[in-house]
């Protein structure tokens, strides 16, 4: 296993976006269980604002990968400490 500490701001960036990510998508969820019209203002705006910040949260890991030289291999971003363990085998 390689460990790289990556720049604060960057570990900020990935885990602000991980975290409103999966509370858009966590809320998009309960309004489908709740039988929300798929079609109302409401939904479509959250719709709209869950593919804004997922689409941030790709380029933002994205970008780690391609500074940081990750290829096919596993990794994960430990937010507490910013470091990057990266899975060589």
């Amino acid at each position: 296993m390689k460990k790289i500490i990556i720049k604060k701001e960057l570990c900020h960036l990935i885990e602000q976006l991980h975290y409103e990510t999966n509370a858009l998508n966590d809320l998009l969820s309960f309004m489908v269980k709740d039988n929300v019209d798929v079609d109302s203002d409401n939904f479509l705006k959250i719709q709209k604002k869950y593919m804004e910040k997922y689409t941030e949260y790709q380029l933002a890991k994205s970008n780690l990968i391609k500074i940081y030289n990750i290829g096919n291999e596993k990794w994960y971003l430990n937010f507490d400490n910013a470091e990057l363990v990266i899975d060589e085998n």
